[in-house]
């Protein structure tokens, strides 16, 4: 047999070895048998590959049909296997990712990270921005570079997509609608885009999976793949298999590598440059060394109505399973029955769950085919040490907010949020205490925040406030995004927060504190002191106040009218953003006293709670300490 049939008489071998692995999973019992198939083929096929390449690499005129370094790699490769032919056959270990075990690299290579996500909303980039924490951590010593990629379309491909023929770039409108959509709380005009939802992934399908495809080419010494955002999951992993696939054959590497000259050679005629095609931009370098790359995805919301996420992770191919791990939240289990289980058991009550979700993702017997980890979700880790060490609530609380300019710290002096001494930290922070005995509130209603919505819940804790005789000290810190000019939020809430000092509608015993971005370590000991929290169903929202919180949960529908139920502002909201908030009142349950910690609100329907906790009888009396924000009166009909 000539060197040639002999390489393919092996790869033959693995190749039907990982079609038998796929089919079958992760069966430990099973894949024990695979290893003693034909054992002594194997062995002869490495065995004679290995002397006619040593003849071959010390004759200099024998003819290849591999090139010298390929030739090498492919040695290195064979002995390795003949020393290790029998693997240890293990149902894969469930650990958090780690950049040591997917790649072996040289010590000259520097292995890098491709993040996914998208732009629309926080979580995704949150999310990722973990990742990119998370990862660059773990390699010691070594460089780490962080692709960041919003997926529709690649940022510096030679040929983006098919949209460039329009002149449009439909993701950045898309993702501004949707961003100017959430900060004026027009629920009409989101679900229109979420219901269009299909046709986005059926047109752009492809561009997500070349555009993958196209950033492993350019940059091989990747080791990790990790996806943040929801659709389109299917193609993505296609993308990472088929590169996998490609690299470790050396007739589709070198057919590959055929279509790139070919390609690139259109791209050289003006008429014919629209028919290249960007997956075929790059050649691809045979490497058997190399592990394959994995792809992570890391869940973004909560899985109750997460059918965004699954729709596609329902659709990956079971061959394409093996590049593939899931990180996903957990189930929705009450706290207080998940302090009583083990980690095993909870681990069980996890995956039953998950396999109703995406049964493709299990074997007949319920055992994953993938590795799966069950978290707290991709979230800082300051939630997570705030969950192990909440805050005491019978001590003072120091917090650091971070002020972006001198202009927001003239703001927060000229209205008694802080002292008018008070000076900018190197960080550019400013200390805030926080007296034990006082009660805490806070308002951020998603990263985009709602400006109309959570000027309202201000107004009616004002009114509240001034309506009781003796009130104790109350502080309501207001998460307002970006400081944008008079119209932000932040501006019109100091404006607001000036004249009702002035006017005296705003006593000393309300500090309401109006804030920009803040990092988590001023946030999460803050949700963790907070008596009440309003929160938007966000999936990180929801995944941090699970974490932390000890107070009661308010979460703000935009669906506007008064006396709605409970039932009817949930089922206003996105379907995966009801499933988030289901999920936090499912986890959080009740307090000591029998009472429901979580509450799906509106401004109108706060407004009535206030209202039946207060003095005040008449909706006339709390309109009377309302500035021009002010809640209109409760109406006795229901607003459909």
């Amino acid at each position: 047999m000539s060197i040639k049939e002999k390489i393919k008489q092996y790869q033959d071998y693995i190749d039907h070895r990982h079609r038998i692995e796929n089919s079958i999973g992760q069966d430990s019992k099973r894949l024990n048998a695979i290893h003693q198939l034909n054992p002594e083929l194997l062995q002869s096929a490495i065995d004679s590959v290995i002397e006619e390449l040593e003849e071959q690499l010390t004759d200099d005129k024998s003819e290849s049909m591999l090139s010298p370094h390929e030739l090498e790699e492919l040695k290195k490769y064979l002995e390795h296997q003949k020393k290790t032919r029998a693997r240890k056959s293990q149902t894969p270990e469930i650990v958090p990712h780690t950049v040591s075990d997917t790649v072996a690299l040289s010590p000259t290579e520097v292995p890098t990270i491709l993040i996914l996500t998208s732009e629309g909303g926080a979580g995704h980039k949150e999310a990722a921005a973990d990742s990119e924490r998370q990862y660059a951590k773990q390699v010691k010593k070594k460089q780490v570079k962080i692709n960041k990629v919003f997926v529709l379309p690649a940022p510096d491909a030679k040929e983006k997509s098919w949209m460039q023929l329009f002149r449009h770039d439909f993701g950045k409108k898309g993702v501004k609608d949707w961003n100017d959509a959430q900060k004026a709380g027009d629920m009409k005009k989101i679900k229109s885009m979420v219901s269009v939802q299909w046709i986005s992934e059926m047109l752009f399908g492809r561009n997500f999976e070349d555009n993958t495809f196209y950033e492993l080419t350019k940059d091989q010494n990747t080791t990790h793949v990790i996806d943040t955002q929801a659709v389109n999951s299917h193609r993505i992993v296609g993308a990472v298999a088929h590169f996998n696939q490609i690299r470790a054959n050396p007739k589709r590497c070198e057919r590959h590598n055929q279509l790139v000259r070919f390609n690139n050679e259109l791209r050289k005629i003006p008429a014919l440059r629209l028919f290249a095609l960007k997956r075929f931009s790059h050649e691809i370098k045979f490497s058997l060394d190399k592990k394959p790359i994995k792809i992570r995805k890391r869940m973004t919301d909560l899985p109750n109505n997460a059918d965004h996420f699954f729709q596609s992770l329902k659709k990956i191919n079971k061959w394409d399973l093996p590049y593939f791990e899931l990180e996903a939240p957990h189930a929705p289990l009450l706290q207080s029955e998940v302090a009583k289980m083990s980690p095993e058991e909870r681990r069980k009550a996890d995956l039953d769950y998950y396999r109703k979700k995406c049964p493709n993702l299990f074997d007949k017997n319920g055992t994953p085919l993938i590795v799966i980890e069950f978290t707290d979700g991709p979230i800082k880790k300051e939630f997570l040490h705030y969950k192990e060490h909440p805050v005491d609530k019978n001590k003072d609380l120091s917090l650091n907010i971070k002020v972006a300019h001198q202009n927001e710290l003239k703001m927060l002096k000229e209205n008694g949020v802080i002292d008018f001494g008070a000076t900018l930290s190197p960080s550019q922070t400013v200390s805030f205490n926080i007296p034990a005995a006082a009660k805490v509130q806070s308002i951020m209603l998603g990263s985009q925040a709602a400006v109309s919505a959570s000027l309202s819940y201000v107004d009616t804790e004002i009114a509240a406030h001034t309506q009781q005789h003796n009130p104790s000290e109350q502080y309501l810190f207001v998460f307002c995004g970006k400081h944008e000019g008079p119209d932000s939020l932040f501006a019109q809430l100091n404006d607001k927060i000036q004249q009702g000092k002035q006017s005296g509608q705003i006593p000393s015993t309300l500090k309401i504190v109006p804030l920009t971005y803040q990092d988590a370590d001023m946030i999460a000991p803050l949700y963790s002191r907070a008596d009440e929290a309003f929160i938007r169903s966000g999936g990180i929202s929801c995944m941090e106040i699970e974490a932390v919180a000890q107070g009661k949960v308010f979460i703000h529908s935009e669906e506007k009218g008064n006396l709605l139920t409970e039932d009817e502002l949930l089922k206003a909201m996105l379907f995966w953003e009801r499933g988030n908030a289901e999920h936090v009142m499912q986890v959080l349950g009740k307090d000591k006293k029998g009472k429901r910690r979580v509450q799906a609100i509106n401004p109108e329907s706060y407004h009535r709670i206030k209202l039946e906790q207060s003095s005040l009888k008449t909706d006339n009396h709390l309109k009377q300490h309302h500035t021009k924000n002010e809640l209109p009166p409760l109406k006795r009909r229901r607003i459909k």
